[in-house]
C-alpha cells in the first residue's frame, strides 16, 4: 500500500447532502518511485474534517496508469512517519 503525508488541506466550498468536499496536497510514497506531490478532494463528514490537517499520514491506492490518481483508503494512526522504504 502506498502511504502519503498531508502536506495542505482547504475548504473546496462543495457539500454533499452533510459532509463536504476538502482539497489535499500530498506528498506520496510508492515503493519503487521518487516522492511525488498530487492535490485531490476527498469528501468528510463535519466530524472526521479534523483528521485531516497538514503532517498527518494517509494510506492510498495509486492507479499504476496513472500515479497521480489516488484514492485515500485510511487515515493513518498520528505518530506515523515516513515509509522505511522512502525515509531519508
Amino acid at each position: 500500500m502506498a502511504q502519503a503525508v498531508i502536506r495542505k488541506v482547504w475548504r473546496t466550498g462543495l457539500y454533499y447532502d452533510h459532509d463536504l468536499e476538502i482539497g489535499l496536497e500530498l506528498e506520496v510514497c510508492v515503493p519503487g518511485l521518487a516522492p511525488f506531490t498530487v492535490e485531490t478532494q476527498h469528501i468528510v463528514s463535519p466530524v472526521s474534517a479534523a483528521q485531516f490537517r497538514p503532517g498527518r499520514w494517509l494510506g492510498l491506492v495509486v492507479d499504476p496508469r496513472n500515479p497521480r490518481r489516488v484514492i485515500i483508503t485510511a487515515v493513518l494512526p498520528d505518530g506515523t512517519s515516513a515509509p522505511p522504504d522512502t525515509a531519508s
